[in-house]
């Protein structure tokens, strides 16, 4: 049986999996896909179905029921560690491509070193936009959706099935695409979306502040 840990803190990558979930007001957001996700990722890695739910247990704190709030669970086969934190909202207006044609990251791994790399060769944008032979993958930290004017795409194969990408496919707001570099040009704009950002919100993103390969 998995068990709860609600402190602040735990040793690096005993966890090997997290999931990051939107605390709105007090309220968990979209658990079901999150849970989704939990329940494919453990199943694959340990065997079997978790005998609790992801958030089985947990009460948010009611120093954390005010406004956007970040909730970091991270889990092994037999327990779940739950971090609040406050979300510094950053907008991102421009992305650097970059190649990695190496980059395996399918499940929401803890260990996000080879991603925080490529995040580091994004020069003076504020992200970078993940290629693999040419073809869209994902921003270092979010999945990515493009606008044509009509309807909204999104990469067919990005490296890790978003949550937030999930509830907006399943409501049929966005339309999967095999997205290459070459393609860029036929779109207005882009979002980066994920589970902490707002969609709706969000501005649109000018397609010329996504830079090409060095």
């Amino acid at each position: 049986m998995q068990q709860m840990n609600t402190t602040n803190s735990f040793k690096k990558f005993t966890y090997p999996f997290f999931e990051t979930l939107c605390v709105i007001d007090g309220v968990i957001q979209h658990v079901d896909y999150h849970e989704k996700r939990y329940r494919l990722t453990y199943k694959h890695h340990y065997g079997t179905i978790p005998d609790t739910s992801l958030i089985d247990g947990l009460v948010v704190p009611s120093s954390w029921c005010s406004g956007r709030v970040k909730l970091k669970i991270c889990y092994n086969q037999k327990e779940k560690n739950a971090v609040f934190s406050s979300y510094p909202y950053l907008p991102i207006n421009s992305l650097q491509c970059i190649e990695a044609p190496d980059l395996n990251y399918n499940f929401k791994f803890f260990d996000r070193n080879a991603l925080i790399d490529l995040f580091n060769a994004k020069g003076n944008c504020d992200d970078v936009l993940i290629l693999q032979a040419g073809w869209v993958r994902d921003s270092s930290y979010a999945n990515i959706c493009f606008w044509d004017g009509k309807e909204w795409f999104t990469p067919k194969t990005p490296l890790l099935c978003g949550t937030m990408r999930a509830q907006l496919l399943h409501e049929k707001n966005l339309v999967l695409a095999d997205i290459h570099l070459q393609d860029l040009n036929q779109f207005k704009g882009f979002k980066l979306i994920n589970a902490m950002r707002d969609f709706e919100r969000d501005p649109l993103c000018k397609m010329n502040k996504v830079l090409p390969p060095i």
